[in-house]
């Protein structure tokens, strides 16, 4: 098999892998595969990608931080079922692997893996997501990534999402991944986050868009520590760009202000979630936009309950913003998330 198409398929199966996509929805043949499956199945077979796919991907020190073992022993057997009826031997190393991971499970008990808090990886390039062309990508690809400790349960013990990333912050991660995008919109730029989550947008900002600085803001003092152990993670703590995290309860607190210094930029990401939310997110939008008229501002939103949104754009409307929904038809597939659920990026200026 040529080196570029195996190691596209390693990849395509990593970025999967350390983003914990759910073994039922895990894509072993990527969509733009045109031969069989059970072509694929049989270059998956090869003794040398079965070997890549174990020190690689599978093996304990194959990456920085990998999942869960529970979780990585359900992918391994997934593996190892699609593998046998293709394989004339499945690899020594495989198997060890997996016999070790089934081992440890036994023995541990405790919180589930979705309850505890654990390493999610994603990674940047456009190799690693579900438009990703296998046969093109070579082991030369940018490997630029951002790790978050995550709690993969829908709330956490005090009730709040913020400890996950979701569908609206990979798509709007998507959005700004594109040069002709990150460039004008973040180079030199003071770049603010409302609602920051697991601060996957504003790492991602700080690590791709060569902003002056970013500060991810959260309501909620468990979501911000766990953005400081974020930033630290990924190295962010001593960089040319000043990266920070503060609290900010939308229309209590005072946006922050850094060195006298007001914000180009604000991002937000799945902060439309309620209607009584609202006013107070607007206030705070608008605040920024009284104290820089040309700062834009960029949210973007899975639209779950069309009322809520439509609420959302009547209170941009009675403050006078101009507001546009960003194309995204043309965005680049880099993450595996759902789409069953519209998200729609806007553009918000006065």
């Amino acid at each position: 098999m040529p080196t570029a198409v195996r190691e596209g398929i390693i990849r395509w199966i990593k970025a999967q892998y350390l983003s914990l996509v759910d073994a039922r929805n895990f894509q072993w043949v990527p969509p733009t595969w045109t031969a069989s499956e059970a072509e694929f199945y049989h270059l998956l077979a090869e003794p040398d990608v079965q070997a890549s796919l174990s020190y690689k991907i599978f093996a304990e020190n194959a990456v920085n931080y990998p999942p869960p073992p529970r979780y990585r022993s359900t992918i391994l057997k997934q593996l190892i079922s699609l593998l046998e009826p293709h394989a004339e031997e499945i690899d020594d190393g495989l198997y060890e692997i997996y016999t070790e991971l089934i081992a440890s499970s036994q023995t541990a008990g405790g919180l589930s893996d979705r309850i505890k808090p654990s390493h999610v990886t994603y990674l940047l390039d456009s190799g690693s997501g579900s438009d990703a062309d296998v046969d093109t990508k070579s082991s030369s690809s940018s490997s630029m990534e951002v790790t978050l400790m995550e709690s993969r349960s829908l709330l956490a013990s005090s009730g709040t999402t913020g400890l996950r990333t979701w569908e609206a912050a990979l798509a709007l991660g998507e959005y700004l991944l594109q040069p002709s995008i990150f460039l004008p919109l973040l180079q030199g730029k003071s770049v603010l986050e409302l609602g920051a989550g697991t601060g996957f947008i504003g790492i991602l900002s700080a690590m791709v868009g060569a902003p002056k600085r970013v500060c991810m803001t959260d309501g909620s003092d468990e979501v911000v520590d766990g953005v400081v152990r974020n930033i630290a993670l990924n190295g962010l703590e001593d960089t040319t760009c000043m990266v920070t995290a503060k609290r900010l309860w939308w229309g209590t607190d005072p946006v922050p202000v850094e060195d006298e210094d007001d914000w180009d930029v604000v991002l937000g990401a799945d902060v439309t979630y309620d209607a009584a939310v609202v006013p107070s997110l607007v206030a705070t939008i608008a605040e920024v936009l009284e104290r820089r008229p040309g700062a834009l501002v960029l949210i973007a939103a899975t639209i779950r309950n069309e009322e809520t949104f439509a609420a959302f754009e009547r209170a941009c409307d009675e403050r006078g913003f101009r507001r546009m929904d960003v194309d995204m038809s043309c965005i680049p597939r880099v993450f595996f998330y759902s789409k069953a659920v519209p998200i729609r990026i806007v553009r918000i200026q006065t």
